[in-house]
């Protein structure tokens, strides 16, 4: 299967995300295309959000939960997302 950029000829850039949900803080690495808002990535993407290098803590007492290279979260869960500077 071909790459993204060798498909559509367009190169995806890693940012730096926290996404919070009802019950978890997730911090990890998404990618999107140059010049593409935050926002209008994770619009653009099917049922979920893909993040690489994921760390998740508790909301609540935030504990570290686990860390892991790849997770997927449900849009349907996402309170908020901002991107670390």
């Amino acid at each position: 299967m071909p790459k993204y950029e060798e498909k559509w000829g367009a190169k995806t850039e890693p940012i730096t995300v926290v996404v919070y949900t009802d019950r978890y803080r997730i911090e990890g690495t998404m990618f999107r295309l140059p010049n593409l808002r935050v926002t209008d990535a994770i619009n653009q993407a099917a049922s979920f959000l893909a993040l690489k290098d994921a760390t998740v803590y508790t909301l609540d007492t935030n504990t570290l939960l686990m860390s892991h290279p790849f997770v997927a979260i449900h849009k349907h869960h996402v309170v908020l997302v901002t991107e670390r500077e």
